[in-house]
């Protein structure tokens, strides 16, 4: 065991931080102070020569003296306060692993000025003079070069640095008790060498060094490390980003505690709640209308759409059109649509009463509509069965009360169907309109996605009563009534295929119509940031301003994309990022790793098939892909998405199975297996099955693989088994249902939900508190990956399962109690 990790489990180890940490930070330490000073100075100035000499060898503490009586101490202190802390100053990694440290340490000391440690421990007191009682408190901060709101406590110059040791007689001797862990200190800082070292002291000569030092790997000099190794320290380079290096490291020294003790500490916030299939960052997946908080950068066009409407009520009608791929979709039904229904747009004096109804139209909008339509009156019929009433309002039951049939026992009249809508809207174009004012008296805000498809629709008849019932609606629903509709920019001039809808648009009461434009930079700002610090995460600045950088290279480029295609990298990179970052902290680590800006959307595609393809192999799901980039043609001559049925159907062919119900079932989940919800990358509905998003078809490589004729199954592809009960043991057992015997496939046969785990051969053993202490096997300090918590068990051999039990569930018979009637609530 390592004497840091067996001083932390003794709790004899104290941490000292230096100011590689507040420069982490974006503040300044003693070295970035003096470089602030000399850049301020006038080229001219031969002083300036001079103070950068001193600079460059080391001798910080010599030139801020220097800037101090060169510009004055008022002026010095003017200056240096805002650079040494600010209130707002994010708190870097390293920070953060030491509170996760902070419960095993009795004491962290520190010659940093700022306030960093103070916001990152919370409950720990600041000492920025050395009390008497020194020796017998705990859990303490020791500022041992004073703190930026105290000025007559600055350790900066070189005077008061020689002379602050001697100020300090009862922090060196409980120093010398400790074994130290210096993190955030250049191996040849001057503070370091002429302050830290000296209240340690020196160890005794020959002895192996038991403390250890968190360097940066270019500062490592062979006087540095001969020197250090004087006073029994050990370096550890850390190459690249310090902040994230050093904060692994103590990350990998905390793991290896809690495994050494046995103990478990709560995971962080962001893990707590956003962890695995949750991700503050949405990808390439549309936004919905519950997904408002997640909503960023469009708070000002949303305020501006809503201003037009308040402006022009009698209008009845707001267009968000904008180019492809921009977000039309996602900024109605997570930014106007959610603010109208608080109200925003309402010009009636008193609370707003209108319901709230979003859909999507297909090739049949009339019949689109009308299912709509159906579902929002059969949920709120559903929702006024079990609303109570107000005091006084309510009777007990009536004899024979629950016999009646349940529209006669609730007193409400039955929900309309989507067949009896959709003839009555097909009856009469003033069907739209009465419906509305029977049904909806308040008002209604009516979210139409996909006009489009209402557009390129070959069904003349639907297409032309749509039109008609929606724009009699708008010209004569006597109730508040407000449609909003968000479609292509391109498909603006095509609405002459809705001739009423385009008569209502150059009438006298136009639309309201709004062009969303591809946001700024300080919107992508607020995309990156947002959702992750709303979720708790570290959103580091160097990568906003690494984000920003790229994609500004990209719109540069001489053959720019498109703004929907560069949103679209933006948001794949962002979900790459988030589930490759380390210690809740998005960096540049975590991007590079997620492929950047230029491969998110292949590796984003990757990721979302690869479950799928393990499963049922990449020759199905390439088949899957297929059939929906190919489509079918109308009666036009338009190409036009598959519906469900159809995707079924081409797919039964191919299937082998037993028997045709069994095939039909697998095709189903092959489909299944590839859609949005089951993570994938096909968007499934009942009328359309399309792509998730246009720019996989240019930024994924596989895909145009599978489009090429000459394409081959990767070489060891074993087909799909033929029957839907060797699907489901080869589920359980990736490895196949070879060498399992017989009960054992039985059993899964019968019970397919049910995958056996066990765990493998033990490659991490764990310790108990007490034993071990004193081994000779060395704590990995070349790997921090193996001071991490042991993984979790996997799966077992075939030969290890037990079947599960051959017993059918106990079956217990509850009369269902039908729901109470409207005027009654039960009493007691």
């Amino acid at each position: 065991m390592h004497p840091t990790l067996h001083a932390l489990i003794e709790r004899n180890l104290v941490i000292c931080v230096g100011p590689l940490v507040s420069e982490a930070a974006g503040l300044a330490g003693p070295r970035g102070l003096a470089q602030h000073f000399v850049e301020s100075l006038h080229p001219m100035l031969p002083d300036r020569a001079e103070l950068a000499a001193l600079v460059a060898a080391g001798e910080v503490a010599r030139a801020l003296e220097r800037v101090e009586r060169l510009i004055g101490s008022a002026r010095f202190i003017d200056v240096a306060r805002p650079l040494l802390d600010r209130g707002d100053a994010r708190l870097p990694l390293v920070a953060r692993a030491i509170a996760a440290l902070s419960p095993e340490l009795g004491r962290i000391c520190t010659t940093n000025l700022d306030t960093l440690l103070e916001r990152a421990l919370e409950s720990w007191p600041a000492l920025d003079a050395e009390p008497r009682d020194l020796g017998g408190r705990e859990r303490c901060l020791v500022k041992l070069c004073g703190t930026a709101a105290q000025v007559s406590s600055w350790v900066l110059t070189r005077e008061r640095l020689l002379a602050r040791g001697a100020e300090l007689p009862r922090t060196g001797s409980w120093l010398r008790r400790y074994r130290l862990l210096i993190v955030g200190y250049r191996a040849d800082d001057e503070v370091l060498r002429r302050l830290v070292l000296p209240l340690r002291g020196r160890d005794a000569c020959g002895l192996e060094p038991v403390n250890l030092a968190y360097v940066p790997a270019d500062s490592v000099t062979p006087e540095s490390r001969e020197l250090l190794a004087e006073y029994g320290i050990e370096l550890v380079p850390i190459a690249g980003d310090y902040d994230l290096g050093a904060a692994e490291w103590l990350h990998a020294l905390f793991d290896a505690y809690q495994r050494e003790t046995r103990t478990r500490s709560r995971p962080p916030y962001h893990r707590r709640y956003y962890d695995g299939y949750w991700c503050p960052y949405r990808g390439l997946a549309p936004f919905e209308s519950g997904d408002e908080a997640q909503l960023f950068g469009r708070a000002a066009d949303v305020h501006r759409a809503i201003e037009q409407l308040r402006v022009r009520p009698e209008s009845r009608w707001l267009i968000v059109h904008g180019a492809d791929g921009i977000g039309t979709s996602s900024f109605v039904a997570a930014g106007v649509y959610p603010a109208t229904m608080r109200g925003a747009a309402w010009t009636t004096p008193g609370e707003p009463t209108w319901h709230g109804l979003r859909g999507r139209v297909h090739r049949r909008p009339l019949l689109a509509l009308a299912e709509s339509m159906a579902s929002l009156a059969a949920s709120r019929l559903r929702s006024r069965e079990y609303d109570e009433p107000e005091p006084g309002e309510y009777d007990e039951p009536e004899p024979g009360e629950y016999d009646a049939p349940e529209d006669e026992a609730t007193g409400l009249d039955p929900a309309p169907t989507t067949a009896a809508l959709h003839e009555q809207f097909g009856a009469s174009t003033r069907a739209l309109a009465d419906h509305l004012a029977s049904s909806h008296p308040g008002g209604l805000v009516l979210a139409v996605d996909g006009l489009e498809d209402a557009i390129d629709s070959d069904d003349d008849e639907e297409q032309e009563r749509f039109a008609a019932s929606v724009a009699h609606a708008l010209a004569h629903a006597a109730v508040p009534f407000l449609l909003i509709t968000p479609i292509r920019s391109r498909y603006l001039g095509e609405l002459h295929r809705l001739p009423q809808l385009l008569e209502r648009m150059t009438g006298r009461d136009p639309p309201v119509i709004y062009a969303l434009a591809p946001m700024t930079e300080d919107a992508l700002r607020q995309v990156i940031r947002g959702p992750g610090e709303r979720a708790g995460i570290i959103v580091a600045e160097r990568l906003v301003e690494r984000i920003l950088a790229d994609v500004d290279r990209l719109t540069r480029a001489p053959q720019p994309p498109q703004p929907g295609t560069v949103l679209a990298l933006l948001a794949a990179a962002l979900a790459g990022t988030y589930h490759h970052m380390k210690h809740g902290e998005f960096c540049e680590t975590a991007y590079e790793a997620g492929a950047g800006l230029a491969g998110a959307v292949e590796r984003y595609a990757e990721q979302a098939v690869a479950a799928a393809i393990a499963d049922y192999s990449e020759t199905w799901v390439r088949r899957v892909f297929l059939l929906v980039l190919a489509g079918e043609v109308d009666r036009r001559g338009r190409p036009r998405p598959l519906t469900h049925e159809e995707v079924i159907e081409r797919l039964l062919p191919h299937v082998p199975a037993d028997r045709p119900r069994n095939q039909r079932v697998r095709a189903e989940n092959v489909l299944r297996r590839t859609s949005v919800a089951a993570g994938g990358l096909i968007s499934v509905s009942k009328h359309c099955v399309t792509l998730l998003h246009d720019v996989l078809r240019s930024h994924w490589p596989r895909l145009r693989a599978w489009q090429a004729p000459d394409w081959q199954p990767p070489v060891g592809e074993t087909p799909p088994s033929g029957t839907v009960h060797a699907e489901m043991v080869a589920w359980a057992w990736p490895a196949g249902p070879a060498g399992h015997d017989a009960a054992t496939v039985r059993s899964a046969r019968k019970h397919p939900r049910q995958r056996p785990r066990a765990a493998p051969p033990r490659t991490h053993p764990r310790a108990s508190p007490t034993r071990n202490r004193s081994s000779s096997t060395p704590w990995p300090l070349n790997d921090p990956s193996r001071c991490r918590a042991a993984p979790r068990r996997g799966p077992r051999e075939p030969s290890q399962c037990r079947a599960p039990p051959n017993r059918q569930p106990q079956r217990t018979w509850r009369r269902r109690r039908p729901a109470p009637a409207s005027g009654y609530r039960r009493s007691g």
